[in-house]
């Protein structure tokens, strides 16, 4: 059987991403899966995690998410008329997705 390693270097080398794992992408698929709403129960499943504390640390919360979290529940506490407008001046819910990660 041939190792896998040769195929990933060349697939690494053609793309430009020379410093990537493939663990890496785990990270990253249970980051992008959790920034979009997916429970971490179901990205621990899909991981094969046993623990979801392990899932905790592979997924990392987007800034924009953490700051519509917050929005979010402004907008369910905050007076009639004072919940349309984010804390940033934008539209609640309109703010530009940057990607950034905590």
């Amino acid at each position: 059987m041939r190792s896998p390693h040769f195929p990933w270097t060349r697939i690494r080398q053609r793309s430009g991403l020379t410093d990537v794992r493939p663990h890496d992408l785990r990270h990253s698929f249970a980051s992008f899966l959790v920034n979009k709403g997916v429970s971490l129960y179901v990205v621990q499943g899909l991981l094969g995690h046993s623990l979801v504390r392990t899932t905790q640390r592979y997924a990392h919360l987007a800034n924009d998410t953490l700051a519509d979290a917050a929005e979010m529940i402004r907008g369910a506490i905050a007076p009639p008329g004072e919940a349309e407008i984010a804390l940033d001046g934008q539209p609640f819910g309109q703010r530009p997705q940057t990607g950034q990660t905590l």
